[in-house]
């Protein structure tokens, strides 16, 4: 998987991939990568966002 470079990009690669797999003319043959790769980027960004709120706890705690 090749890592967004950050968290905005993951969203708007995220937003891409949602309009073209709602798109009628979508191809079969690429549906499975379209949705895989979906997969992947969700996958980031929930780990980013699990990240990003263990450290503003830490900072909060100090």
């Amino acid at each position: 998987m090749k890592a967004p470079k950050d968290y905005a990009a993951a969203q708007a690669e995220l937003e891409e991939l949602l309009s073209a797999l709602q798109q009628p003319s979508v191809e079969i043959d690429s549906l499975t990568q379209k949705v895989a790769r979906a997969k992947e980027l969700l996958e980031w960004c929930k780990e980013k966002l699990r990240t990003t709120e263990s450290a503003i706890d830490e900072l909060l705690s100090e």
